[in-house]
């Protein structure tokens, strides 16, 4: 595990991956009490010294180009940051990931490499330079997708606190069960029509 996430709850080890603790449940996305993102390929770095950081270092960025590839750390034209093509998983692929950062807006086309008919979450997650989160963005499908078919989505931002500092994304796209749909619903609706 390069990179996981500890649980502000339990202060379990969770995979980069996961939007709730395995150990606990806790959401892990939460703006209020947000995981701690770990990455040992940094600490790693410091931790040795010599020509091994110079090793450390072309090893690092041998798999830090590969994931750049992937389309996690973006390039930027004027007013915008764009991603390259991601796969999520076997199931989706990510392309034309664009984010404005004034708006703020994200937009992409969503593929499904096998046929998805269960509602599902797409979230977004940016950081910046020093791994901070800088905002947060999902959006709900509850359409099936066929074989193949892409799809444009439209994000909606739940925290954006310093997207002109944006470095990288992680994406994740997790069905949802009835009951999980019904609460996501619910919280978009509340973000919407504040009491």
């Amino acid at each position: 595990m390069a990179v996981y996430y500890v649980c502000p709850t339990c202060q379990a080890k969770n995979e980069e991956q996961r939007s709730y603790c395995d150990k606990c449940g806790h959401w892990l996305l939460s703006t209020a009490y947000p995981a701690k993102r770990i990455d040992t390929k940094k600490r790693a770095k410091k931790a040795f010294g010599g020509g091994s950081i110079i090793a450390l270092l072309f090893i690092g960025a041998v798999f830090y180009f590969g994931f750049v590839e992937q389309g996690a750390t973006p390039t930027f034209s004027p007013g915008t940051y764009s991603f390259e093509k991601m796969e999520i998983g076997e199931q989706y692929t990510i392309s034309q990931f664009v984010v404005d950062p004034k708006r703020p807006s994200a937009t992409a086309d969503l593929t499904a490499v096998n046929e998805s008919r269960d509602p599902i979450e797409v979230k977004a997650v940016f950081y910046d330079e020093a791994d901070n989160r800088v905002g947060v963005a999902s959006t709900i499908i509850t359409n099936a997708i066929a074989k193949g078919q892409t799809t444009t989505i439209s994000l909606d931002f739940e925290e954006a606190t310093g997207l002109d500092k944006l470095r990288q994304v992680r994406i994740e796209v997790n069905p949802l069960s009835p009951l999980m749909l019904l609460d996501r619903m619910g919280d978009k609706l509340n973000n919407v029509n504040p009491q």
